[in-house]
């Protein structure tokens, strides 16, 4: 990518190393300076191919993969009262939306954090390393994507709704 370094008007060679919660992104720069919070529209792709929507070997996802499945995440959160958690009822909000069967105990869904080796809390919920953990073990993000229109007709993720994060 190129980004304008401090809200500059000319452009730096570098590459996005974090897509942060807030929209913004974290850059490092071709000759080594680090930037944080760098807001989208000082940023330009110099080759826009399809990202990645698999894993990578060690676990961890693309950039753009990483912000796809936060979006995924924050649009099926509860209210503020969960503290940024999905319990069985958020989960399953997900799963309808992807036309697959539902959970129907709360010891199914414990088991099925079991399997993605995810703890829950005190009150049974997990935070977004569930999705993360899933995604790597099944590599369906791409297909859930375009199911929950996420997806956009050149195969990255399409922008972000202004009500994304109420839920569906």
């Amino acid at each position: 990518c190129e980004a304008r370094h401090g809200g500059s008007m000319r452009a730096f060679d570098g590459v996005i190393s974090k897509v942060n919660s807030d929209g913004t992104y974290d850059v490092g720069y071709d000759d080594g300076d680090k930037e944080t919070g760098v807001a989208r529209e000082l940023i330009y792709v110099q080759a826009v191919a399809e990202p990645s929507w698999s894993a990578q070997s060690d676990g961890s996802f693309s950039p753009e993969a990483t912000e796809a499945i936060h979006r995924i995440f924050t649009t099926f959160n509860a209210p503020a009262s969960s503290e940024g958690k999905w319990g069985m009822a958020e989960f399953n909000a997900f799963q309808e939306a992807l036309a697959e069967d539902p959970m129907q105990t709360e010891e199914e869904f414990s088991g099925v954090c079991g399997s993605l080796e995810v703890k829950q809390d005190a009150s049974g919920r997990v935070g977004a390393e569930a999705l993360v953990a899933l995604y790597v073990q099944t590599d369906g993000l791409r297909e859930d994507l375009r199911v929950l229109g996420l997806l956009g007709p050149d195969g990255r993720l399409a922008p972000a709704r202004k009500a994304e994060g109420a839920g569906f």
